[in-house]
């Protein structure tokens, strides 16, 4: 094709809906691999009744070469979004994504709207670059790869907009591009910070990444901003300056009025006037008042607003800030079960915002769930710092402990009421019942099962224990439908004990005439129903029907669906539970179901509906019809089932309301059938191969018996022949009483065919060695088989893992790098901490030593110990990692294990802590594959290199091999930790083990170890078991 072929940006049309799955699906490595399919029909589905506000499409020789989606913001107020913007692989390079985004842009300005968001990844570094040329900064978060667009800001300001009849802010830009996040910081605040210079002609803006508002310009005539001088985090309660500051740099008359604009958060007072002849400096006052909960760090903050008229041009000056509680108090119960009328000892930490030491002092209420022992409490808490401190109480009964505490700081011989604060501490029971309030939700509790509706997200999660299940959404309103009702606060709440736990919320929709009640009932044996009821309160019937859609997650791994007919087992397979594989207009059944072999979860729908995409999650509509004044409409119910039913087939009986269960069976995704699954052959045989998910099979398919009692067939199966199935008619020409028969296939992304391991240990040394280089200091240990290498100059990680000289670690030693999904990556083998960035994790302080520790069963083992000590990170500063990579002499063998040092000041329950892992089992990525027995004891080979994978292990073994290598490498963790997962991409072969430690501050604590064995024996599972037993609990 042409590619420079005439282009044009067009809004979304049904017509194109096969041209845009033909794009998705030659998209799939542009987005790390994933070779599920859309089609014409799924796009259509996908498209109807969408919450997207426009869907541009760039066309070009009547195909669709990119896509960006236009929606509201659901995350945050005052921006439009981006959900998806994608441009076909073989035009990349050619601006098609510029395009996309000028038009997203354009659209925004015509609208109104001062910001533009979307989504990304660190590694997608193709795109990030184009996205900042367009305007967008990358915020700095630990979460996620958040973009903003303030371009549309830039343009409705007033006092600039005269530069732009001569600057192109896109072609004259000349701010700094780089793959990282942006972001000047002065005094805990973020300034992005535009330019442009066109001949003579400078302008440069600057925006506060927290509160999203201008708050500096400067020209060649002038330069004027606003500063906070005290701090971004500012205790509530108080007053605080901000100065204006203005400098006249070209001797013409400059006029300067400014304006404050108070708002619900801060009260601001300030009105001044005047000429600049050179410089003038305008302070003001602001009070920031008390708020009921946490800043949501991710969402626009309160800000200090001024409308500013510059030579009678307007600006909008806003600077955000963090408004903190004063002092802030946590209380946590202990981990494990609690029994009522037993003593308990509660962690109390207290945080003080203030810049000096401060003593404070509140009053813990006695109720009918708890009684302390001392309910009068005094604390002193460092400046800037947190204490905690045992409280002692007694549980009288199960339930909420839920207060409004008035906290004062003492001063003198007197006391001051600084903040009150919502503290609550839930007691759930096994045969308890009971529901209220919280900090953070509403919540029911009926035994182990509990439903909680965020006050913030209005999201409803249900629980197991301390396990979340299942997430069900906020509905959305139409034809067609919005998300304008999602950020709505609930107006009432009651809870109360019938036959089951029932919670009733009420939703005023002032603007739509209708009041919401959600109504969700949890039964003591894990049933759980939700339905809403909607009433129209206007003084007139609705002109037209109202259609209610409401949306839920369920993760797919170790589930049965009922799938065009059939019932498919996801837990067998490759990539299986993958939901992108599985379209959700061809489940064939109102329900879905799992058991990962401890307990089960199953949710069911009315059975005359059909579940719909919405979004990344499934959707359900229904149709309320036409209400009349004051008059109601009621939804059949959600049902959700916890740890009642063992089976899939007893759950369908309830999902479709029939008494008994049919003996069905189930299939797997790529089905293999002998003779119609009739083990005696009469005549003629037949072996039928079917890929039930939505893909393709490609490859090469051969059918063998280990006594040739059938001749060997072999199939080559292209992508291009678009073939779901084969069949295979076999001569049976053996007279053996019986034989083995095997298929083999070979595809494209994946291969599937199926003792106690001795390590002698040798009179070898371990050597140690330390080497200056010219990328700073680097340790070198061996042990006669092995030699691994580590330097704290470049990462906290092992970069080199050798045996006999061979290299079995990825790694971007000596300078981290973007790859794949990550920027930084590092590779090799490394600590993570959830929560905590990896790039926030390179910034803290690290060093390197050899060390030496005995196992529990009198190993003893040498090696390095990288050692992280966290003291930027405010939630972690305080905690050590040393992470210690050990062998033995002689031995093919490293062991690797994480000792904690928690000095955070509070209790970390729990800190979710991962080891990584990058490996190299070849030359070529293509070359390398991952082993993995899945939990259904299937054994799958995944190829890196082609599609994205992301593979679970309940015994905790991988392996890694390649063509080029005689060895394998098998990696092993302890089957009891939280995950094991291994993962392929197009650039990588991967491993990650995550572990939850519960510490107490001021303790340490080993993690379990986990181990690395290159060998050319390709022991089975139960010869690596023995590893099991070592553990690292004390140094030597």
């Amino acid at each position: 094709m042409n590619r420079n072929q005439e282009m044009t940006i067009i809004e979304y049309e049904p017509r194109y809906a096969a041209s845009i799955a033909a794009m998705w699906n030659t998209s799939n490595e542009s987005w790390g691999g994933d070779n599920s399919l859309q089609t014409e029909e799924s796009i259509l589905k996908e498209h109807h009744n969408s919450t997207f506000l426009h869907v541009f499409l760039a066309i070009a020789g009547g195909e669709v070469v990119g896509y960006c989606s236009f929606s509201h913001y659901k995350e945050d107020a005052g921006a439009l979004y981006i959900p998806l913007l994608n441009v076909r692989p073989d035009y990349h390079g050619h601006k098609v994504g510029k395009r996309l985004i000028l038009r997203a842009i354009e659209e925004t300005l015509k609208l109104g709207w001062p910001r533009l968001d979307l989504y990304t990844w660190p590694g997608n570094t193709k795109a990030v670059p184009a996205y900042k040329k367009s305007g967008f900064f990358w915020e700095k978060r630990d979460d996620t790869t958040h973009l903003m667009n303030l371009i549309p800001s830039v343009l409705q300001t007033g006092a600039v907009q005269a530069y732009f009849e001569e600057i192109n802010w896109y072609t004259d830009s000349i701010r700094e591009i780089a793959v990282s996040p942006d972001g000047r910081q002065e005094q805990g605040f973020d300034y992005f910070t535009y330019e442009w210079r066109k001949g003579n002609l400078h302008l440069r803006m600057e925006y506060e990444r927290t509160g999203r508002g201008l708050r500096l310009i400067e020209t060649n005539d002038y330069l004027i901003k606003a500063t906070i001088p005290d701090h971004h985090k500012l205790p509530f309660g108080a007053s605080y300056p901000i100065v204006y500051e203005a400098v006249n740099k070209s001797g013409k008359a400059l006029a300067l009025e400014i304006k404050s604009v108070g708002n619900a958060a801060i009260s601001f007072e300030l009105h001044e006037s005047r000429v600049v002849e050179s410089q003038e400096r305008i302070e003001g006052s602001f009070f920031v008042h008390a708020t009921q909960e946490d800043q949501n760090l991710f969402q626009t903050h309160p800000v200090v607003e001024a409308e500013l008229l510059i030579n009678g041009l307007p600006a909008a000056f806003k600077i955000g800030i963090e408004p903190k509680f004063p002092a802030k108090l946590k209380l946590q119960a202990p981990v494990g079960p609690i029994y009522a009328g037993k003593p308990i000892a509660l962690d109390l930490t207290m945080e003080n915002e203030y810049e000096t030491e401060a003593e404070f002092a509140f009053e813990l209420a006695d109720d009918a769930v708890l009684s302390f022992s001392q309910p009068s409490v005094r604390i002193k808490v460092p400046a800037k710092g947190r204490r905690t401190i045992t409280i002692d109480a007694r549980l009288l009964t199960y339930g909420i402990w839920h207060h409004h505490l008035a906290i004062h700081k003492v001063v003198g011989t007197g006391e001051l009421l600084v903040s009150q604060q919502e503290v609550s501490l839930v007691f759930p029971g096994i045969h308890a019942a009971f529901g209220g309030e919280t900090d953070q939700d509403w919540v029911i509790f009926n035994g182990q099962y509990s439903a909680r509706l965020s006050k913030s997200s209005n999201t409803l999660s249900i629980y197991e224990g301390t396990h979340s299940t299942i997430n069900l959404y906020y509905p959305k309103f139409g034809l067609p439908y919005s998300s304008a009702f999602e950020k709505n606060r609930v107006s009432q709440v009651t809870c109360r004990h019938d036959e089951a736990m029932v919670l009733e919320a009420h939703y005023d929709l002032t603007s739509a005439n209708l009041l919401l009640t959600l109504v969700v009932k949890l039964y003591s044996n894990g049933i759980i129903t939700r339905h809403h009821v909607v009433q129209n309160k206007a003084a007139a019937v609705r002109e037209e029907p109202l259609f209610l859609k409401e949306g839920f997650t369920f993760n797919l791994e170790d589930s049965v669906i009922p799938y065009e007919g059939r019932y498919v087992d996801l837990s067998k397979g490759p990539d299986a539970s993958n939901s992108d594989y599985w379209e959700k207009n061809r489940f064939t059944e109102n329900w879905i179901f799992a058991h990962n072999g401890a307990s089960s979860r199953g949710i069911t729908w009315p059975e005359q509906l059909e579940i719909v995409s919405e979004g990344w999650y499934y959707g359900i509509e229904h149709a309320l019809g036409v209400i009349p004044a004051g008059g109601m409409a009621q939804t059949e119910p959600i049902r959700i089932a916890l740890g009642t039913w063992r089976n899939w087939r007893d759950f369908r009986s309830f999902a479709l309301n029939r008494g008994t269960s049919q003996e069905l069976e189930t299939t797997e995704q790529l089905e293999t059938i002998v003779n119609q699954g009739n083990p005696f052959l009469q005549g003629s045989l037949e072996i039928r191969i079917a890929e039930r998910k939505n893909a393709f099979l490609e490859g090469e398919i051969e059918i063998s018996s280990a006594l040739d009692s059938i001749d060997t067939a072999k199939h080559l199966i292209s992508s291009e022949q678009k073939l779901t199935e084969l069949v295979t008619p076999l001569a049976w020409k053996s007279s053996l009483e019986a034989d083995i028969l095997t298929m083999r296939l070979d595809m494209e992304s994946y291969r599937t065919g199926r003792s106690r391991l001795v390590f002698p240990v040798s009179d070898h040394l371990i050597t140690q060695q330390t080497e200056q280089t010219e990328y700073g200091e680097v340790l070198t240990a061996g042990n006669g088989v092995m030699q691994i290498q580590a330097s704290s100059s470049f990462a906290p990680a092992l970069f080199s893992l050798k045996h006999h000289g061979v290299e079995w670690l990825d790694s971007s030693f000596p300078h981290p790098g973007p790859k794949s999904w990550w920027n930084p990556w590092i590779g090799g083998i490394a600590a993570e901490v959830s929560g905590m960035s990896a790039a926030s994790f390179m910034e803290e302080p690290r060093e390197t030593a050899f060390a030496a520790i005995t196992d529990n069963l009198g190993n003893s083992w040498s090696g390095i110990r990288m050692s992280v000590t966290i003291s930027n990170h405010a939630k972690f500063r305080g905690l050590v990692l040393h992470h210690y990579f050990l062998m033995l002499p002689g031995v093919p063998v490293l062991a690797t294990v994480i000792r904690v040092e928690q000095n955070t000041g509070a209790p970390l329950h729990p800190l979710p802590l991962s080891s990584s892992t990058f490996y190299r089992a070849s030359s070529d990525i293509k070359d390398s594959r991952g082993h993995v027995k899945n939990s259904n004891g299937e054994n799958i080979t995944y190829k890196a290199g082609r599609v994205q994978y992301s593979a679970s292990s309940p015994n905790g073994i991988f392996q890694y091999s390649s063509r080029e290598r005689k060895q394998r490498l098998t990696f092993m963790a302890h089957p009891e930790l939280d995950s094991s997962e291994l993962h392929m991409n197009t650039h990588v072969a991967a491993s990650v083990a995550t572990e939850k430690l519960f510490l107490q501050d001021g303790k340490q604590q080993f993690a379990k170890p986990q181990f690395y064995i290159v060998s050319d024996l390709f022991a089975p599972e139960e010869a690596y078991q023995d590893l099991l037993n070592i553990r690292f609990d004390q140094l030597t």
